[in-house]
């Protein structure tokens, strides 16, 4: 028996795109509106320092919790956490009603079920971590660091600066302590393993200043990284360098993480199904550009406004519509040398009036067809003249001048009037062909 080896080829970016499933909390922060005209919403009287009765007042609006996202529980917890201790709540079965107050539907089921129809200190606690891990899916704390450490949407923004970047991921790092299964500070990203992120994740040209200038980020404190960081913005604006590079900070996944924004905002709309394809480009990744919105008209879709993955002049749609608007314009007729036969004209009216830069309506036709009409004019006039020479022997009608005259105004018609005396002159010209063929024939005979 023969055993053939098959050597299977990875995608190019096989490494970056193993954590498939996308991560409980996205770099996008997610919404946690509090309108007081909601059903949902209640507001509570609190106190600085519960134990003091003379402590200052403040009011909180606590948003009840039914189902959401990760991040959307984590932040309903938090403001229960505030409810209890600003009104100074120490009994389990306050707690217990406090908690269903701000609870409905499926997650308020869930948290009646847990208690088992005890309220004790330890029910509440171990009720409230069945609750998360019912909110919570499965495996979310090796997903959610998984994507800290490999995902291309951790990775710097060139619209966003160093200090907003870096405060949202240590948001989400101090949110892991929230996770299941342990719900303790030991689930957090240790700070050698938070400044690392932050050093892969800015752009290279930084990280290349830093071996140039000897600046090792494991020696230094996470603020005297963000420090360093902020010094190459802002020598970056001073010299009109864009922060953005040809490297894999920003290129990445269309989808759902196709755009991190953490103060929210669609942006995901407009993305690859409007963008056209180059020319054997079907197989490779799409650069990551910047929306439209965020770069002022710089990057992006003028149409699609927070689409990422093309630009304007990739959009199909935008090109689809040129395409019928040009097959519109070819249809239609129009002449030739437009420009250059006004401008001739123009100067032809400024010598016959003496009134320079008049606009003159353009005839029909193109300018070898004027001329051949302005031909057949002179030889009709010139057989006219010829005949009225053979049968008076001098010219009877008009002189010169008043040719010349007639000329100057015929050519200040309009297409119409021109087109008309072209008829007449016509007519004319058959007329006296047809008295000139009877005098031949009576001078033969």
């Amino acid at each position: 028996m023969v055993t053939v080896k098959m050597k299977t080829r990875k995608p190019k970016d096989w490494y970056s795109n193993r954590n498939a499933v996308p991560p409980p909390i996205l770099f996008k922060r997610s919404v946690w509106t509090k309108d007081t005209d909601s059903a949902t919403v209640s507001t509570f009287k609190l106190r600085c320092n519960p134990t003091e009765s003379d402590s200052q007042v403040y009011e909180l609006k606590a948003r009840s919790f039914d189902t959401g996202t990760v991040e959307q529980f984590i932040l309903w917890k938090r403001d229960l956490d505030k409810v209890i201790q600003g009104q100074n709540v120490t009994r389990p079965v306050d707690k217990f009603a406090m908690a269903r107050r701000v609870l409905e539907g499926d997650a308020l089921a869930t948290f009646n079920e847990s208690t088992m129809g005890i309220e004790t200190q330890v029910t509440f606690i171990e009720s409230m971590k069945a609750l998360a891990s019912h909110i919570f899916p499965n495996f979310a704390l090796s997903n959610q660091r998984a994507w800290l450490r490999r995902s291309d949407d951790v990775r710097k923004k060139p619209n966003m600066s160093t200090r907003r970047w870096a405060a949202r991921l240590n948001e989400i790092n101090q949110m892991l302590l929230e996770f299941p299964p342990k719900f303790n500070e030991t689930q957090k990203l240790s700070e050698d393993d938070f400044i690392e992120i932050i050093e892969y994740g800015i752009p290279q040209s930084w990280r290349a200043k830093m071996v140039e200038q000897g600046f090792i980020p494991i020696q230094h404190t996470l603020a005297e990284i963000i420090e360093f960081c902020e010094k190459m913005e802002y020598a970056e604006e001073m010299v009109g360098t864009p922060n953005k590079t040809k490297n894999n900070s920003y290129q990445g996944k269309s989808g759902q993480n196709a755009e991190a924004d953490p103060s929210g905002g669609d942006h995901y709309t407009g993305s690859l199904q409007n963008a056209k394809p180059s020319p054997g480009s079907s197989r490779k990744r799409r650069e990551r550009h910047t929306s439209y919105a965020e770069s002022n008209g710089g990057d992006g879709c003028c149409l699609h406004e927070n689409a990422t993955d093309h630009t304007t002049g990739e959009c199909r749609v935008l090109l689809a519509q040129a395409k019928r608007m040009r097959a519109v314009w070819d249809a239609q007729p129009r002449e030739q040398n437009s420009a250059k036969r006004q401008k001739t004209n123009n100067n032809n009216y400024s010598k016959g009036n003496g009134n320079k830069g008049t606009y003159q309506k353009k005839n029909n036709g193109d300018f070898h067809t004027l001329l051949n009409q302005t031909k057949r004019i002179q030889d009709s006039l010139e057989r006219a003249i010829r005949q009225q020479e053979t049968s008076s022997g001098k010219r009877k009608t008009r002189d010169f001048e008043d040719e010349r005259k007639d000329e100057d105004f015929s050519d200040h018609q309009d297409s119409d009037n021109f087109v008309f005396e072209l008829d007449q002159l016509s007519l004319s010209d058959n007329e006296h062909m047809t008295s000139q063929d009877l005098s031949d024939d009576q001078s033969h005979e």
